[in-house]
């Protein structure tokens, strides 16, 4: 046998090897929450680093989500100690893998945060939030760098 053709047999038999390995195929951990749906964040309290602020998500329909005329899921960030302040609050969606926060209104917010989105990815399997940045660029970005623990 020639040495070409040896080398391409070996070649071919690695190549089959590989296509028909028995590992199983990847699996997404089990305590990851969906990329693509806020289910596992809704009606669950995120506590701010210092605890000073809560960040609740609220499902679709609810009075909050209907406070602000939206007909999506809806979120507010509060002061902890007073649940009931409005704060900042509006639409709550998935981006990307991403919690994406558009402020509707704002009550403590800098000139140009009201209409702005922060993004936040989910970590540890969705036990903390991590501001990573907002949108439009430029806007101030409060939560950038800050991890809101989920609170159970």
């Amino acid at each position: 046998m020639s040495r070409r053709l040896v080398l391409t047999l070996i070649a071919l038999s690695l190549f089959l090897v590989g296509c028909t390995s028995s590992a199983p195929p990847p699996t997404d951990s089990l305590d990851s929450p969906p990329t693509d749906s806020l289910d596992s964040y809704i009606g669950v309290d995120y506590g701010s680093p210092d605890g000073a602020l809560v960040l609740h998500i609220y499902p679709q329909g609810d009075e909050v989500c209907q406070g602000l005329d939206l007909a999506a899921e809806c979120y507010r960030l509060s002061p902890a100690d007073d649940p009931l302040d409005l704060g900042a609050q509006g639409s709550a969606a998935m981006q990307d893998g991403l919690v994406a926060l558009t402020n509707t209104q704002c009550a403590y917010c800098n000139e140009g945060e009201v209409g702005s989105t922060s993004f936040f990815e989910p970590r540890e399997g969705g036990a903390i939030l991590y501001g990573l940045r907002c949108e439009p660029a430029g806007v101030s970005c409060p939560d950038q760098g800050l991890a809101y623990e989920r609170q159970d």
